[in-house]
């Protein structure tokens, strides 16, 4: 019997979806009914052209070497019966999960297809796994086994509790970020080989943390390392020159120009890992598409461009000073930036010109009827003001008519008026100062006296008395500490009502 193998053997990435294939055909002179006999129990045959081919995957291509990740094997065959047996063989790692040695598994054909899973130990390095069909057709496929897991750019995630914080109005505003770090294989790394790979910077303010509870209750916690920024922390955010070309509005104020950007602020978190790659790892080499990441850098003015002597913290690869967006190569080791925007506010500014304001100034309230009104609150730099974290709202009182519901206070937004791009952290736009930042309320007749009333409004006019609060000071302070209390009166307006 002549047995031969075509030349052609390839190995590719299929879909873009790290799957390495690699297959062999091998062309028999018999017809495909007697492929079985022939080649497996030895007899003979009319001659004919039957072809059997086999396909070997290894998905995922590379695992940490953790001894419990494990890369699924595929024989896909063509041409032999089902019940035929793959053998399966290893030069690292183990088929058993429970057996650190179990280098040799076997596997019958069904639909075609034998399976079996490699389990990876604790030696990084290239595992050879090899397939053979009956004796007969033998195929071979790397898998590589990381010396640890490697954070992967698809699986890092950097948030914060809230847009906007009270960084303008007291010296200890805070809050919560959190960042969820993962491998190729969506693979939590151990909390000890995290932390060395991990920096936070701000472009103002600063952080503390990871937390000392976070090593203990890591893996209790979803993998999730907790950090608190801090506006104490670090210096304040940096005063830039409003964007004409977008129509940033702006204000005068001492000593220069107030606009909404002077409040945004650049948090990034990077960390060390390596870029994604969507093929197999060989030779240090990615053969298939992966991410060509750009150098991370906070960015202070906001315009997604590194700009020398204005923006911070670059992680310059190359040494060149220059923020690139890629190398056009596949990069084992490379800061891996995320970033997120976060705006510091300051108390409601009613003066030069006034930015407070409430509508309608006229409204027709039936008896017992109720009318709906907004305030509108910005703060010096034209940004809706945050609740401190102790409590900021805005306080409302009500002369000639009642607030629905009993309600006294006005919740403040945790919100920004511009719109960021996702990818570059550029501001492309900014909200109607006008038409945003609104905050409702229901003025009720508070002379209501049932059915047999007069049917009208008694009172003429209603004063709107609205003031910001601020309940503190933080604990961390101390007692003696006394922080940038605002408890004026922001706004007092009558309204006229009929």
């Amino acid at each position: 019997m002549a047995v031969r193998k075509n030349s052609k053997i390839t190995e590719t990435n299929i879909g873009g979806t790290g799957r390495i294939v690699a297959e062999t055909i091998i062309s028999i002179g018999f017809s495909a009914a007697a492929v079985f006999a022939v080649f497996f129990l030895g007899c003979s045959g009319n001659p004919g052209q039957g072809q059997v081919k086999m396909t070997l995957t290894a998905e995922p291509a590379s695992i940490p070497a953790d001894g419990r990740s494990f890369s699924l094997i595929t024989a896909s065959v063509q041409g032999a019966p089902d019940g035929s047996s793959v053998a399966f063989g290893t030069s690292l790692g183990s088929f058993d999960p429970d057996v650190a040695d179990m280098t040799q598994d076997s596997r019958d054909l069904a639909g075609g297809i034998a399976k079996v899973k490699l389990y990876s130990g604790s030696v990084k390095g290239n595992a050879t796994v090899t397939a053979v069909l009956e004796e007969a057709i033998s195929k071979s496929i790397q898998v590589e086994f990381t010396a640890t897991p490697q954070p992967d750019p698809r699986n890092i995630q950097f948030s914060c509790q809230s847009v906007n914080i009270a960084g303008f109005t007291t010296k200890g505003a805070q809050m919560e970020c959190t960042l969820v770090v993962k491998d190729e294989n969506s693979n939590p790394l151990p909390y000890d080989a995290l932390i060395p790979l991990v920096e936070l910077k701000a472009e103002a303010g600063g952080f503390s943390g990871p937390l000392e509870q976070d090593k203990d209750d890591y893996e209790s916690s979803n993998y999730i390392l907790h950090y608190v920024y801090k506006t104490s922390l670090g210096s304040r955010p940096v005063d830039v020159e409003p964007d004409q070309v977008l129509g940033e509005e702006s204000r005068n104020k001492t000593g220069g120009t107030a606009n909404p950007r002077d409040g945004l602020v650049t948090l990034l978190a990077v960390v060390k890992g390596r870029e994604h790659c969507d093929g197999q790892i060989v030779d240090n080499e990615c053969s298939g598409f992966f991410d060509d990441l750009p150098e991370p850098f906070v960015d202070v003015d906001d315009d997604g461009v590194y700009t020398p002597g204005v923006d911070k913290f670059l992680y310059d690869q190359d040494g060149d000073q220059k923020a690139g967006n890629g190398n056009g190569k596949w990069d084992r080791e490379w800061p891996i930036g995320k970033w997120v925007k976060v705006l510091w506010s300051g108390p409601p500014k009613t003066d030069n010109p006034p930015v407070t304001e409430i509508s309608p100034m006229h409204a027709k309230i039936e008896d017992c009827g109720e009318a709906e009104f907004s305030v509108q609150v910005l703060d010096e730099n034209l940004n809706p003001p945050a609740a401190n974290e102790g409590g900021g709202d805005l306080s409302i009182d009500v002369d000639g008519g009642s607030l629905k519901s009993g309600v006294s206070s006005l919740t403040l937004p945790s919100t920004m008026g511009m719109v960021i791009d996702d990818k570059t952290g550029k501001v492309t736009s900014f909200l109607d100062l006008h038409d945003s930042y609104r905050i409702k309320f229901f003025i009720i007749d508070s002379n209501c006296e049932g059915a047999d009333n007069d049917g009208v409004f008694e009172d003429g006019s209603v004063t709107v008395t609205i003031s910001s609060l601020y309940k503190g000071p933080y604990p961390e302070f101390g007692s003696d500490y006394t922080p940038d209390t605002f408890d004026d009166v922001v706004l007092k307006a009558t309204l006229s009502v009929d």
